[in-house]
């Protein structure tokens, strides 16, 4: 069966551009041109590519409508807006990916292929997970103070109370936790999360590691477990 991807892009020439791309990969497409429809829509399909600057509704908005009714469905920024803000408002609103405009058609469908691979991983039944190459080789980690990961069901006990974790940050947290007291080179995250040594932009994966402390650091400014080693990569330690 077919994969169905949602693209929302009121650029007429890069969405037709796209849809006859994506088609050709052999997914089925709808193109929309506004974001309120995506919001009704989005269950239908697989993933969703997504423009921020939309006529009728920032995607922004969009991303976090989705996230209230669905914490692992996979989404991807396309977006002009480049700035360090924009990037950090897409992926705080929920999105797994952030591509600025232009961008790589190759590497578009490389994220695409990847996020779909873990979305149905996410959605096979457990016997089935079990026997997952994919499977996260650790189910549950916990903090010695108490938080708790709970990967098998992409879930977390933080100090904002118990979240859903998207699919990505789950998968960003396990490389992390599986390396425990390691330095994870950014390359390295790219190949095992992206599937790629594409250069994806390092201030996605930083925001991610933001985002982890503001999950499990009492101390953000000072973090004790999610360590940047500056010019390398990232440090994960459970005990400070």
């Amino acid at each position: 069966m077919k994969k169905r991807i949602l693209l929302v892009e009121d650029e007429p020439n890069l969405s037709n551009s796209l849809s006859l791309i994506l088609a050709e990969e052999n997914y089925e497409v709808l193109a929309l041109a506004t974001g309120r429809p995506a919001i009704e829509k989005f269950q239908e399909y697989d993933l969703l590519v997504l423009d921020l600057m939309l006529p009728d509704i920032d995607g922004v908005d969009v991303v976090k409508a989705i996230r209230d009714k669905s914490p692992q469905f996979p989404i991807i920024i396309i977006s002009s807006r480049s700035s360090e803000d924009d990037l950090v408002q897409g992926l705080s609103a929920g999105a797994d990916d952030y591509m600025t405009k232009p961008f790589s058609i190759k590497e578009l469908l490389l994220r695409i292929r990847r996020m779909l691979v873990r979305q149905k991983f996410y959605l096979e039944e457990d016997d089935t997970k079990k026997n997952s190459k994919d499977w996260p080789r650790i189910s549950c980690f916990q903090f010695p103070s108490g938080l708790r990961i709970d990967f098998a069901n992409f879930r977390a006990h933080t100090l904002q109370g118990e979240i859903a974790l998207t699919t990505q940050e789950a998968y960003v947290l396990h490389h992390l936790v599986e390396y425990e007291n390691q330095v994870v080179a950014r390359q390295d995250l790219l190949a095992k999360i992206w599937g790629h040594n594409l250069s994806v932009e390092t201030r996605t994966i930083d925001n991610f590691v933001v985002r982890f402390r503001k999950y499990f650091e009492n101390n953000t400014q000072k973090p004790k477990h999610f360590i940047t080693k500056r010019g390398v990569g990232y440090l994960f330690k459970s005990k400070s």
